[in-house]
């Protein structure tokens, strides 16, 4: 519920668990075509078009492939960064000079660290996204403190199937302004949709 102080853990970790298990159930042509279709819409976006730097995700645990936003921003110039995890920290955004293993078998970044200002966007993960642009994470609150402070344009990333109407909230919660799935592109706080859902 809104404005609750002690969220239903139980609940939170149950649904975490049911989205992360229907987006590791699409098979490979049809995340192959979900993926592309994603790309398409991220990169249509005017706010990435126009944006110098862009904060992605690598995959991991049946999140969307965004390895084809990353190709374009390289070869339009653009600043490519990536969010590295610190316990209990908001995520440092670094330019991915090499991988290693994060949390949980999670890829983690090592590079030069890269300031994400307004007017620069970050694609942000999630277990599942609700009708007001409120995520459900996996759980360490990282992208909620990031987003708390961060001054990028937040657009959310995931798959049709990971969508619901509605998700208990915490204080700490943020929202995402764009949410884009293979189904179109969602905008929230008041702004239209830039494309219909399916």
């Amino acid at each position: 519920m809104l404005g609750c102080v002690t969220p239903n853990l139980p609940l939170r970790r149950d649904l975490r668990l049911r989205f992360r298990s229907l987006r590791r159930q699409l098979d490979e042509p049809e995340r192959a075509e979900a993926d592309r279709r994603i790309v398409a819409e991220v990169l249509a976006l005017p706010v990435v078009q126009r944006a110098a730097r862009l904060g992605l995700f690598q995959a991991f645990d049946g999140e969307p492939d965004l390895a084809s936003v990353a190709t374009w921003a390289l070869a339009q110039g653009r600043t490519v960064a990536y969010p590295r995890h610190t316990p209990g920290a908001p995520l440092a955004f670094v330019e991915a000079e090499r991988w290693g293993g994060g949390a949980g078998g999670a890829p983690q970044p090592e590079g030069r660290p890269v300031a994400l200002e307004r007017g620069d966007v970050v694609l942000v993960s999630g277990a599942a996204f609700d009708s007001d642009g409120y995520r459900l994470g996996l759980g360490g609150g990282h992208y909620d403190r990031t987003l708390a402070t961060c001054k990028a344009l937040a657009v959310g990333i995931a798959y049709a199937c990971q969508r619901i109407e509605r998700l208990e909230r915490a204080p700490w919660d943020q929202p995402v302004e764009f949410l884009v799935t293979e189904a179109g592109v969602q905008s929230f706080q008041g702004r239209a949709s830039v494309s219909s859902w399916s």
